[in-house]
């Protein structure tokens, strides 16, 4: 059966079924598009629900989804066309959001935690409506006073897009109803393939996961660096206005610019709002005389849970993505800092909000003032470029607390090397690939049957990446290194290398003896950021001696080669570590009015303190080529060998004397000296004896021993003595007699309690069976013996009367 494309319930139809291909349901949309130009209502009514359906899989399987797991490529080519933000279905909602005729409701249970607080509450609505996406009258009240979230059609396509990744690998908090049916962003096999670089090169957008693709596209149109604004790839090339079939009139190029300007300031706070903000941020006090408390929640109102959730793969891949955006510009074959001179990233106001304690403190306590929550993102010195401007400030302020967050919180049953790849991504964007991670065609498309062998070969692989791994002794992973040029993006996010560093290397102390050599594995991973570069660690080293001196010094005073910076960055450091630890309940305490950093310090409680006992840990864990490798690495990124080694020894030996003195050890013992004394009749039930018998046997046999005379038997050390003496004074008149006599002068005594013994009961049956079976055959064999003599004689008497009787037969 044929539909029309060019109608929308032909291409409702279309998308409804389940057996179109991609690539032509694609090219559908985009003809129904072309054919109702004019009036596009009609498609954005009844089409453009059912396509976001297909393209998440909200209900049902995504088109994402079956891309990456097809070897088509035609497939791919066409949903990222569609995806295109210069093709005909932006263009189309850009033109339907023009005339605002088109609006959607979007659920609010898919809203993120955070964001569902702020609505439960007037002061937090008033916080929303700062934010480009809830601007211009999108939080709507019902009649019922229960308030919603009315986009537009653009928006509306924005936050599906984001949340595509929040569903998780397992969907915890997610309706299957409403869950993207995905399979993730990577497979295994993508992974341990990626390991031994076997996708190094290939470039192309049909090669990337189509998620990522699309991401990378929206970012290079929306989000334009200032050196690729003019290199857009032919894929995201601009159409011309007046040639263009999408465009319904010509528009100039300076409201284009600003048109891209506010789609990519909401784009870029509706990634931040649903990737990281998380549930237990602080919600803006309500607008009362001295409250310091945050607002409360109307009647009715859902519970909210503040417990750590962490964050799906899926997503950590699609932030990896953002984060390399944001920080890499390739330029040729070399990787420069994206944030260099001019200040590109969108001025967005999603900041963590300021605790209602020291909210109120700033504000001066004035009576009836609100305190402002909203912290003020201060610009940093100009030698630092764009990197310490407030829009890359407020998105490093973002990223801190969502990894500080995830270092110290995170399950210790869980891997974290998904969350330590966007890290690094962040903390050596040197080291990162500007591109995004690469799919093998067809890879992710293992079948149902095949999933063992898969799963076995991606073990094997990657079980052989790590030996390679291990006995590789190499620096630098050969994609990049440390230069001048990463200076200033290091200045810029100190609070990243000196605070996350040692946080991690003390949550990996418990992460050892969980996760054994995989914790070793994270650990190389991220300290040899320290270890491959000794130009990064003798300027970290420099800036937090300085920075401690000047903390430390009353009044401060700032000097030497870094004395213009050491004011802007105690200020954010104190500023980064009040937002990561803020939280909704409000009793977060402040932080210390002298902060300090202790990843190269040499003082007890320093991260070389704690790599040192990490190291006497995983001695007694590691195989010996694990060991090495890991001492190297924290031996060159830490100052072990200036640690007091000799007098914490010593130290370590006094502490052990002492507890050695304090505790009373037990002396040393055998088997035997725990065994059982006593009398063996009367011993305690064992497991392998069966107590009903045992009570009964024994007492059976002490009746018995008590009738027979042996109750005394020589179970004493003098009994054999007085045995002999009664004996010899005895009279003996019957053999029955003597033997009771001999019995009890050698101590014998009837003990019927290894009848109760399972052990022995076992035997039983086997041996009846035995002794049955033996007595048949004796008595069968001594009745063939005595019936064959028998018949040997009667066969003989009978032979002679035979002859007899033929003897008078002839006579006659």
């Amino acid at each position: 059966m044929s539909w029309d494309a060019a109608t929308p319930a032909g291409l409702v139809a279309i998308l409804e079924n389940p057996k179109w291909p991609v690539s032509k349901a694609c090219q559908a949309v985009e003809d129904c598009i072309l054919a109702n130009s004019d009036n596009l209502r009609g498609f954005f009514e009844q089409c453009f629900p059912t396509l976001l359906k297909r393209l998440f899989g909200y209900d049902g399987t995504s088109w994402l989804n079956l891309v990456a797991q097809s070897p088509k490529e035609a497939d791919a080519r066409a949903l990222l066309k569609l995806l295109s933000p210069t093709g005909a279905l932006f263009t189309a909602m850009y033109s339907a959001d023009a005339d605002g005729s088109t609006q959607f409701f979007f659920p609010r249970e898919r809203l993120p935690t955070h964001t569902q607080m702020l609505l439960a509450a007037p002061a937090g609505r008033a916080e929303l409506e700062r934010w480009p996406q809830y601007a211009r009258g999108a939080i709507v009240a019902d009649a019922s006073g229960r308030c919603h979230v009315k986009l537009g059609v653009f928006q509306f396509f924005l936050f599906w897009f984001a949340f595509y990744v929040i569903k998780g690998d397992g969907g915890a908090g997610v309706d299957s109803q409403l869950r993207p049916q995905s399979a993730g962003l990577t497979s295994s096999v993508r992974k341990a393939a990626g390991a031994l670089h076997l996708t190094r090169g290939r470039e192309s957008e049909a090669w990337r996961h189509p998620y990522l693709a699309a991401l990378r596209q929206l970012l290079l149109d929306l989000l334009p660096r200032p050196s690729t604004a003019a290199q857009l790839s032919s894929t995201a090339a601009p159409a011309t206005p007046g040639a263009s079939p999408f465009f319904r009139t010509p528009a100039s190029s300076a409201k284009r610019q600003a048109d891209t300007g506010t789609r990519g300031a909401t784009f870029f706070s509706v990634l931040l709002e649903f990737w990281v903000t998380d549930g237990d941020e602080p919600v803006p006090v309500a607008a009362a005389a001295g409250a310091t408390t945050p607002a409360a929640q109307p009647p009715g109102a859902p519970f909210w849970g503040t417990t750590y959730e962490p964050p799906s793969e899926d997503l950590l891949e699609a932030l990896t993505e953002l984060v390399k955006y944001a920080t890499v510009a390739d330029s040729g074959s070399k990787r420069q800092p994206a944030q260099a001179s001019t200040s590109w990233l969108p001025a967005t106001q999603l900041h963590t909000l300021l605790p209602p304690a020291l909210a109120a403190q700033r504000s001066g306590g004035a009576a009836g003032a609100v305190a402002p929550a909203v912290p003020a993102i201060p610009a940093g010195p100009a030698r630092l470029g764009a990197a310490a401007q407030p829009q890359a400030q407020a998105f490093a302020r973002r990223l801190y607390r969502f990894f500080r967050r995830a270092l110290t919180l995170w399950p210790e049953q869980r891997s974290i090397k998904p969350l330590l790849r966007c890290l690094l991504a962040y903390l050596a964007p040197w080291r990162a690939a500007g591109a995004a991670p690469l799919l093998l065609p067809g890879a992710a498309a293992a079948a149902p049957g095949h999933s063992a062998l898969a799963s076995h070969l991606t073990a094997q692989v990657t079980d052989l990446v790590h030996r390679v791994h291990w006995a590789d002794n190499s620096k630098s992973d050969g994609s990049g290194s440390y230069g001048p040029q990463w200076e200033a993006h290091v200045l810029s996010n100190l609070p990243f290398y000196l605070t996350l560093l040692p946080l991690f290397l003390e949550a990996s102390v418990a992460r050892v003896e969980v996760r054994g050599e995989s914790a070793a594995q994270d650990l190389v991973a991220v300290l040899g950021v320290l270890e491959g570069a000794p130009e990064l660690r003798e300027l970290l080293q420099r800036v937090e001696r300085e920075f401690n001196k000047y903390a430390a010094s009353q009044p401060r005073r700032a000097d030497g080669a870094y004395a213009e910076l050491l004011p802007w960055l105690l200020e954010q450091a104190q500023d980064w570590e009040v937002a990561a630890t803020a939280n909704c309940v409000g009793d977060t305490p402040l932080v210390r009015a002298t902060p300090g950093f202790t990843l190269f310090s040499t003082a007890e409680g320093g991260a070389a303190y704690v790599a040192r006992d990490l190291l006497d840990i995983s001695s007694h864990i590691f195989k010996p080529e694990v060991q090495r490798r890991l001492r190297q690495c924290l031996e060159t990124s830490l100052p072990l060998a200036a640690l007091p080694a000799a007098a914490a020894e010593a130290g370590r030996a006094a502490e052990e004397a002492r507890y050695d003195e304090a505790v009373p050890r037990l002396p040393k013992s055998t088997w035997r000296d725990v065994q059982y004394r006593g009398d063996p009749l009367l011993r305690p039930i064992a497991s392998f004896e069966i107590g009903l018998l045992v009570r009964l046997l024994v007492a059976l046999s002490l009746r018995l021993n008590a009738a027979l005379g042996l109750a005394d038997g020589g179970h004493g050390s003098g009994g054999g003595g007085g045995a002999g003496q009664d004996e010899a004074e005895e009279l003996v008149e019957t053999r029955v007699q003597e033997l009771m006599a001999r019995a009890r002068r050698r101590g014998w005594r009837i003990n019927l309690r290894p009848l109760a013994d399972v052990r022995n009961l076992a035997w039983i049956p086997v041996a009846w069976f035995l002794l049955y079976h033996s007595l048949r055959l004796a008595a069968w064999l001594v009745a063939a013996v005595v019936s064959g003599a028998g018949e040997a004689a009667t066969g003989g008497g009978g032979g002679g009367r035979g002859s007899q009787q033929q003897r008078h037969h002839q006579h006659w």
